[in-house]
């Protein structure tokens, strides 16, 4: 990134603060993404992988990891809960002063799927809208597709707007791609959809607030069924 796009970023900075928080593998790639793209968000990258996590560009970076774990929880997503758990104090601090997180999870794996719905929580409990977005494996890869699918159900029960990015659509709207072309399509689709819902939410926020002016003892979040819901998102032609 080049020192006008970090000028950029700084100026850009609205005055609700927002972050995008990328768990796991395939969400700090995402959030590499969202960095280098010059978006106006804080960026935090969250993983039980030191090594991995060196690689990915982020205003601020998280390492997980448990004493008893190298190279990251190697699928477990038992373990993903418990360094996210163990280190919820640092998580904590890194979310504190935003008003708004998108969190970004591949599910399937150990990390992303473990901890996301730990973040999440974490979240709530520090009063901060949260928007989830969760995606899936290719329905290729077996096992992973049922611990995604348990993973989901965690992650609905402690978030209310959870958006699914599909891998399987992304091959079939590139047919003629490589893999590596495929994951790099859907990273940025991704991109593209948290940077469109961060449009729009100083207008909710705005919403929210005048709701509770009007009558403190009501309004000021945003439910299920709110125009603000995230729907499932497609992965468009590239």
């Amino acid at each position: 990134m080049t020192e006008a796009m970090i000028g950029l970023r700084t100026m850009a900075l609205p005055r609700s603060r927002m972050a995008v928080v990328g768990v796991g593998g395939a969400g700090c790639n995402i959030v590499s993404g969202v960095y280098e793209s010059a978006m106006p968000v804080n960026t935090i990258a969250i993983n039980t992988d030191e090594v991995a996590l060196r690689s990915v560009h982020a205003d601020r970076k998280v390492c997980i990891r448990d004493g008893d774990v190298c190279g990251g929880v190697r699928g477990d997503a038992v373990a993903g809960v418990l360094c996210a758990q163990a280190h919820e104090d640092s998580i904590m601090r890194s979310l504190e002063g935003n008003d708004v997180v998108f969190i970004v999870a591949g599910l399937g794996g150990g990390t992303g799927t473990g901890a996301v719905s730990v973040i999440a929580g974490l979240c709530d409990r520090l009063d901060i809208l949260t928007f989830a977005i969760a995606v899936e494996p290719f329905s290729f890869e077996g096992s992973r597709c049922g611990l995604a699918a348990e993973g989901m159900k965690v992650l609905r029960s402690v978030c209310s707007h959870v958006s699914t990015v599909s891998n399987d659509l992304g091959i079939e709207c590139m047919p003629d791609s490589t893999m590596d072309e495929v994951l790099a399509g859907i990273n940025a689709s991704v991109c593209r959809h948290i940077s469109e819902l961060a449009d729009r939410i100083p207008q909710v926020l705005e919403e929210m607030l005048g709701a509770k002016t009007d009558d403190p003892g009501h309004g000021g979040s945003i439910g299920a069924d709110s125009a603000f819901e995230i729907r499932p998102m497609a992965i468009p032609q590239f």
